[in-house]
């Protein structure tokens, strides 16, 4: 099962960065800009809404084209661009109505000074929550992949429970029940690691948390 792991982990991985780089980008950069630019993000992010990253993981992995590091940051991206930009969008627009934002324009504070030092470490957390449904999506899709043998692994964590299965079918007789739990308990404990990471992420990106402390 851990060798089967690799590929899960890696687009586990590449998705969570490909998430969280694309939707913090687009997402602060609209509500700071506002305007025309705002507007022009708004309508991509709905756009790429309508396009399901599932589906375009699963024709990306049938074309053979892509290893599991390219299929996790196309998912991300895609998920990036749409569900977690409209997230830390929202949760941008509040910030900068704080007065804060204001004091800091007044300082001749520059825009990527504001945006790094006082919009980003606000909306990490609620970053961190929608990039961890990406990360789901991803190892779900991958492990659709694995089990219907499209992207032509010889291991995964799907293989392991198309084999289990595949073997049942074969031999006419039962087969251990932990030869179809290891696949399915492979991608789910690597699931809560990752919630783990986005709920240690939340807690020590809270602004709240660093204001207490002083």
């Amino acid at each position: 099962m851990t060798y089967g792991l690799r590929p899960s982990f890696i687009v586990a991985v590449a998705s969570a960065i490909g998430a969280a780089a694309a939707g913090l980008i687009a997402g602060t950069s609209a509500a700071f800009f506002r305007g025309r630019y705002d507007r022009l993000m708004t309508h991509a992010s709905d756009a790429f809404m309508l396009l399901p990253p599932p589906l375009v993981f699963l024709l990306a992995s049938k074309r053979g084209l892509m290893g599991p590091l390219e299929l996790g940051l196309l998912y991300g991206i895609l998920f990036g661009l749409g569900p977690a930009a409209i997230v830390v969008r929202s949760r941008a627009l509040a910030v900068m109505e704080k007065p804060f934002i204001d004091a800091a324009r007044s300082a001749g504070g520059s825009s990527r000074w504001i945006i790094t030092h006082h919009v980003v470490p606000h909306v990490i957390p609620h970053l961190a929550v929608v990039v961890l449904a990406g990360v789901v999506g991803a190892l779900v899709t991958q492990g659709f992949v694995e089990y219907l043998g499209i992207g032509g692994y010889r291991y995964g964590l799907g293989n392991l429970i198309y084999n289990a299965k595949a073997y049942y079918e074969a031999l006419g007789s039962s087969v251990p029940w932990s030869s179809f739990l290891a696949g399915s308990l492979g991608i789910s404990l690597l699931a809560s690691s990752f919630y783990m990471i986005s709920a240690g992420l939340r807690a020590t990106a809270d602004p709240r948390r660093s204001r207490r402390r002083v």
